[in-house]
């Protein structure tokens, strides 16, 4: 465990929220973090989530919100690195030293990647071996090939949770702005990756053979904005997910898990088996356990 540099707390109705700030000093920078505990616990499980591209944590606030309102304590992460050239792997390396020096050992603990956030949660469970039960892909990046024909859903998207809420959605965009200029040419560098990289099928297979008591989830929305939902849930099965679930409901874009707590409510759900009420959060009528499970 490392000492953190605490910034600010508050506390939520539900738990209090911790943001801060710890130093890798191998590799000379802070990783910004929020630590979520609930005033009351329902399970001992954690969940550790990682952002997306142009997202920093607050990108993630409905997702930690919901997951202390359900009695689970959450991670998230973000990042200050520069690393251009290896931005993905150093994403990742993040994520890893701040599980590592922020949950204790032996907590079940469950990783949640949202967008090119998958990847790096990814490469984390290859490189932290038996540290999860379960890692969860949401609208992941690097398993499908964007569709240039679907981008115009998130104008639709922007403009329906603008309207819906305006000031819990307009600071997620906000924060994306900010996000996008300070990190600009990493931004970029990432943009190039996700679009003409290669994909994760590999490392999902090799993780699969690895740690054949992980479980693996992904999560797709029916107007995501980049990726064919359908591309996704063939890819699922081919690679032998636990499950998939499609997610339907509301304006059901890329960015969902940052404003529906319907389907954060699901992704938690989903990985732990041991929630109370857990099928009754689940988005039961759009989820589906394959046939084929890992594990």
């Amino acid at each position: 465990m490392v000492q953190p540099e605490v910034i600010k707390e508050w506390d939520t109705q539900f738990g209090r929220i911790e943001s801060g700030r710890i130093l890798d000093e191998n590799r000379g920078l802070t990783i910004p973090y929020w630590r979520c505990t609930p005033f009351q616990p329902v399970v001992d499980d954690w969940v550790a989530a990682k952002t997306g591209l142009t997202a920093d944590l607050e990108s993630l606030r409905k997702f930690t919100e919901t997951a202390l309102s359900l009695g689970v304590g959450v991670l998230t992460v973000g990042h200050r690195h520069n690393d251009i050239r290896r931005s993905i792997r150093s994403n990742s390396m993040d994520y890893q030293y701040a599980v590592n020096g922020l949950i204790e050992e032996g907590v079940p603990l469950h990783g949640v990647g949202l967008s090119r956030g998958w990847a790096g949660v990814l490469l984390a469970a290859k490189h932290m071996p038996g540290r999860f039960e379960s890692i969860t892909a949401v609208a992941p990046a690097m398993m499908a090939p964007i569709r240039p024909a679907r981008l115009w859903k998130a104008g639709a998207e922007f403009a329906v949770q603008t309207a819906r809420n305006p000031r819990d959605f307009g600071r997620v965009l906000l924060d994306s702005v900010h996000t996008t200029r300070s990190r600009f040419g990493v931004t970029i560098a990432e943009s190039a990756k996700l679009s003409i990289g290669g994909y994760v099928h590999d490392r999902v297979r090799a993780l699969q053979g690895e740690d054949q008591g992980l479980q693996f989830h992904l999560v797709a929305s029916k107007d995501d904005c980049f990726f064919d939902p359908d591309e996704m849930k063939k890819i699922s099965e081919e690679l032998g997910f636990n499950s998939y679930t499609l997610f339907c409901q509301g304006s059901a874009g890329h960015s969902a898990l940052s404003y529906d707590d319907r389907l954060c409510r699901s992704v938690i759900a989903t990985a732990i088996e041991t929630m109370p009420n857990r099928e009754r959060m689940m988005i039961s009528h759009d989820t589906e356990v394959l046939g084929n499970p890992v594990g």
